[in-house]
């Protein structure tokens, strides 16, 4: 009996003795486990997660995890600082109150989540989609069976030809000499600039290429011409061999679309078609149209209100001149002339050398009848009349209906004075 009472208070000591060692052990795992949760948070990317591979972690995730084993932490802590205040340390609950928990500092150290401001890109600037292609003239107006009657030639109204030239920038080049003698060497490239290029009679075809490409331009969307069969010296010439309007080798490689315009209504071009049909329906894309004569009368009165109304009559104008007046009546945007001296310029010839198919020396002596005309001007009455037309150029010039390349306009200026 008395050894039993001397084991129970035995074991009644050792107890005594383990609650405030347990008590201690408590406190030192509690500080310990705070020290190493202060490290976690402070070192947030010991957290590990499991994605699969080359996808990066969700931030969310991240974010909504951490917040519940903040939670779970918080909870342990508070239990373990409650036991260690109640049986340890009573005044530790002043210092409690007033010194920030270690939960709280770790908070503090914790880094934010919130993502840094990104630099917002501007969207990719595109490129808007390219104009889709035009359809040829071809495809707009000889798709109708718009042809020559009995051939196979694509004609178009005088109505369709001023809807093509209306509100477009023009070029009217003709085959004056002083072109490629006064202007600078890229006066083809502003030539070709323009919407619509218009060329007259033989500038059909260019034998020198170069010549063209630096002073004429490549260009020739509308050829205007009275396509004329006749020599002036009839006999002295073969005009089948001599101009080219009327050689089958100019029509072989005309470009896509090129409108051949006969401005007066004679139906000289159907001749060349007919003779030539072979060739120019193998490119099957040259237009024609024929002024019908109510527009060719409108031009010529055009011609005479710009002569002051002392245009005579029974002439016949000049090529130039005549598209000239064509020209303003289809209410293009601008005109710029240039090669069109109406025979003012003594100084240059007024045609380039290759004009027509013939040579230069023989030109005057075999096309012209003996004294009309010298290379420059006209020396006496013909069916033309230079003066008239000058004073239609000028009166253009003064109006500001054309625009022209300087040497054109010092010709002028020279001749009628800078009023």
């Amino acid at each position: 009996m008395n050894v039993d009472l001397a084991i129970r208070k035995k074991h009644f000591l050792y107890c005594l003795l383990l609650i405030p060692l347990t008590l201690v052990v408590l406190y030192i795992r509690s500080i310990s486990f705070d020290e190493s949760r202060s490290n976690l948070r402070v070192q947030p990317k010991s957290f590990s997660f499991q994605t699969q591979p080359g996808l990066p972690v969700p931030s969310a995730y991240i974010q909504t995890n951490a917040g519940q084993f903040d939670s779970n932490l918080n909870s342990e802590k508070i239990k373990n600082e409650t036991e260690s205040r109640n049986e340890v340390n009573h005044g530790d609950t002043d210092a409690s109150a007033t010194a920030p928990s270690a939960s709280t500092q770790a908070d503090t150290n914790q880094p934010s989540t919130t993502q840094p401001p990104t630099t917002t890109q501007p969207p990719p600037t595109t490129q808007p989609p390219p104009p889709p292609p035009q359809p040829s003239l071809s495809s707009r107006f000889c798709k109708n069976g718009n042809f020559l009657a009995s051939t196979n030639l694509c004609t178009i109204t005088i109505d369709d030809l001023k809807s093509l030239v209306k509100g477009k920038s023009v070029a009217l080049v003709g085959p004056a000499d002083y072109v490629n003698k006064e202007l600078p060497d890229n006066h083809g490239d502003f030539v070709d600039s323009h919407d619509i290029v218009v060329r007259l009679n033989g500038m059909i075809h260019f034998t020198d290429h170069e010549l063209e490409k630096k002073s004429y331009g490549t260009r020739m969307d509308i050829l205007i011409s009275s396509f004329w069969l006749q020599a002036a010296n009839p006999g002295a010439i073969d005009p089948w061999k001599t101009y080219r309007w009327m050689l089958e080798e100019s029509y072989a490689n005309l470009k896509t679309d090129t409108i051949m315009f006969e401005n007066q209504p004679r139906r000289l071009f159907h001749k060349i078609y007919n003779r030539y049909s072979t060739t120019i329906d193998r490119n099957k894309h040259v237009l024609y149209c024929m002024s019908p004569n109510g527009f060719r009368d409108g031009s010529y009165n055009k011609l005479r209100s710009l002569s002051d109304n002392n245009y005579p009559s029974g002439t016949t104008p000049t090529t130039g001149i005549m598209a000239l007046a064509n020209l303003l009546l289809m209410e293009p945007k601008s005109i710029y002339v240039s090669g069109v001296t109406a025979y003012t310029d003594t100084k240059h010839k007024a045609h380039y050398e290759g004009y027509d198919q013939i040579d230069p020396a023989e030109r005057v002596k075999k096309i012209y009848s003996p004294g009309l005309f010298d290379g420059y001007t006209y020396k006496r009455h013909f069916e033309h009349d230079p003066g008239s037309e000058q004073k239609v150029m000028w009166n253009l010039m003064q109006k500001k209906l054309i625009t022209t390349d300087d040497y054109l306009k010092k010709l002028y200026v020279d001749k009628f004075g800078s009023r």
